[in-house]
């Protein structure tokens, strides 16, 4: 058996176990390419979107506070509502909000540099999660 049938087997045996994923190695001119093709409609676990308390960089957020349901500072789209940055729910609410906006639903890391960036860099006098959502928009790759 050649390296890549060995591979090909060795890969196939550690996705059978989210039983959610097809591999296959496509050779194309001498060149081994790997292609992930999804079977149904639920994601594996290893895939989740949301950014949590545990992936979070800081551990100094207040997390006491009660929200209803549909507390505009946890759901919804970035409004004139005011953003508190020491409130671990509404960083997590702010963070996965612009994170599926961005198309990083699955970047941890650009999900962590986002919670730095909103630590960090944001301008303090900058209050509300819209006027903090554009501002990011604006200057998050020169930041």
């Amino acid at each position: 058996m050649c390296f890549l049938g060995l591979l090909e087997l060795l890969l196939q045996k550690i996705l059978e176990s989210i039983t959610i994923i097809d591999l296959k190695l496509i050779l194309l001119r001498k060149t081994c390419f790997i292609k992930v093709v999804r079977k149904s409609t639920s994601l594996p676990k290893v895939l989740k979107l949301s950014y949590q308390k545990k992936d979070m960089i800081y551990d100094d957020y207040n997390w006491s506070a009660k929200y209803s349901k549909n507390d505009p500072r946890i759901k919804g789209q970035p409004d004139e509502t005011e953003f508190c940055r020491k409130e671990g729910q509404q960083v997590l609410y702010f963070i996965n909000k612009c994170a599926s906006k961005w198309g990083w639903a699955h970047d941890i890391f650009a999900k962590q540099r986002l919670e730095k960036i909103i630590r960090e860099a944001v301008p303090p006098t900058l209050r509300s999660q819209i006027e903090i959502y554009k501002w990011i928009q604006e200057n998050f790759k020169s930041i």
